[in-house]
């Protein structure tokens, strides 16, 4: 069987930082969202497989975080799942 589905959500993001100066922040911080959707495939009445693309967007950094202060992109994940209960009858 395969389901569809669409996907929204957003919050803080946080970059900690190694190596930073005494006087430097360990830690950048901003806020991001995304939106976005994929298919799971059930294999069985108690295992799926799934593809899941989102678009991440967010404001800039601050200062740089690894060299780049520009996160936004997309996102496409393969998912492997358990789905927990007897489902339906």
């Amino acid at each position: 069987m395969l389901r569809p589905f669409v996907d929204a959500g957003g919050g803080p993001t946080v970059a900690y930082l190694v190596g930073q100066g005494a006087n430097d922040p360990p830690a950048r911080r901003t806020l991001s969202a995304y939106a976005g959707g994929g298919l799971d495939f059930l294999l069985s009445r108690s295992f799926l497989i799934g593809l899941t693309v989102h678009y991440n967007a967010m404001p800039n950094f601050s200062e740089p975080v690894g060299g780049r202060e520009n996160f936004n992109g997309a996102l496409v994940t393969f998912d492997f799942g358990w789905v927990f209960g007897k489902g339906r009858q």
